[in-house]
């Protein structure tokens, strides 16, 4: 019997389609992220189309396109910058966490987890529930 083989088809990126170098373009795709977030805090994810989010930015649509290929990619990058400050979080008060006792320890790190998860907690939910990929 021949041996089968199998192409395996790398997902597509869903990461910013171009990393913006200057002050200004940097401060667009901020403006895109926001304006997503609150669009996910008053209507949930599913009103998140890159029209609605361009519109709430204050951008041509254009402009988000030039940063993110689409709207998963705009929700995957929130995912990535709570992720991101969590892990910085975390990095940052290692050195405090290794010097205290165990108990004090666990504890102090189930109070940043709580409030970390209560500044984000909407958005993770909508995007955990409507994008579980």
């Amino acid at each position: 019997m021949p041996r089968r083989t199998y192409t395996i088809k790398a997902a597509p990126a869903v990461t910013t389609r171009r990393v913006p170098r200057q002050q200004r373009a940097q401060n667009t795709v901020d403006n895109i992220k926001q304006a997503t977030l609150m669009l996910i805090n008053e209507e949930g994810v599913g009103a998140c189309g890159t029209e609605r989010i361009a519109k709430r930015a204050g951008v041509n649509i254009g402009s988000v396109y030039q940063y993110f290929r689409n709207r998963e990619a705009i929700l995957t990058a929130l995912y990535e910058d709570v992720a991101t400050e969590f892990g910085e979080t975390r990095q940052s008060r290692l050195p405090r966490l290794l010097a205290m006792p165990t108990e004090k320890a666990v504890a102090y790190t189930v109070d940043l987890l709580i409030s970390m998860h209560e500044q984000n907690r909407l958005v993770l939910l909508q995007l955990v529930n409507e994008m579980p990929q």
